[in-house]
């Protein structure tokens, strides 16, 4: 039985580049550059849920491949998807419009291994059941000899750190910002 979808979505920001993060166990993190920012629209006036999350996968820039995990040579699995891959969805101000919204945002992904990737994304409701999935554009992970720099903090990006948001960035960090109360 198929489930009636309870809300839609729009990618309002997806990655595109980051640098390779360590392979120690204190990961190194370089996460990617900017922060995957979905936003949720509920399609029933009355549902406003915020129980639904968000599980990141990393897959092949053709969406062939999950590669989140490999197998090395010496049978040792190596996680290549690092950080926060489950994360639910809150209400924060949109700076657009300045209206409050649903928003899932995955700020601290990190990625062990060079190529071009995108990230599988799946949506589900924990409320009613519904489950819906989607794939970023292709983006690319560099070495460290080869990365062109960080693109800089959007406005998007900024606005969520402003709201109290924890997004490590060069330019600022969410301890910066104070976190106001609603």
């Amino acid at each position: 039985m198929e489930m009636e979808p309870t809300f839609k979505h729009i990618i309002r920001q997806e990655p595109n580049r980051g640098r390779i993060c360590g392979l120690k166990h204190v990961v190194n993190r370089r996460l990617i550059d900017p922060p995957l920012v979905i936003e949720l629209q509920p399609l029933h006036r009355n549902r406003f849920t915020e129980n639904i999350i968000c599980h990141v996968t990393l897959f092949s820039a053709d969406h062939c491949d999950n590669l989140s995990t490999l197998v090395k040579q010496d049978g040792e699995i190596l996680e290549t998807l690092v950080g926060d891959n489950v994360v639910p969805c809150d209400k924060f101000v949109d700076p657009v419009d300045e209206t409050t919204k649903l928003f899932i945002i995955v700020p601290n992904i990190s990625i062990r291994i060079v190529g071009k990737f995108t990230l599988q994304y799946h949506l589900i409701d924990l409320q009613s059941g519904y489950m819906t999935s989607g794939f970023t554009r292709p983006f690319q992970i560099y070495s460290n000899k080869v990365f062109p720099g960080n693109l800089g903090v959007t406005k998007l990006t900024r606005s969520f750190i402003k709201q109290g948001i924890r997004i490590r960035t060069k330019e600022a960090t969410a301890q910066d910002s104070p976190q106001e109360s609603s």
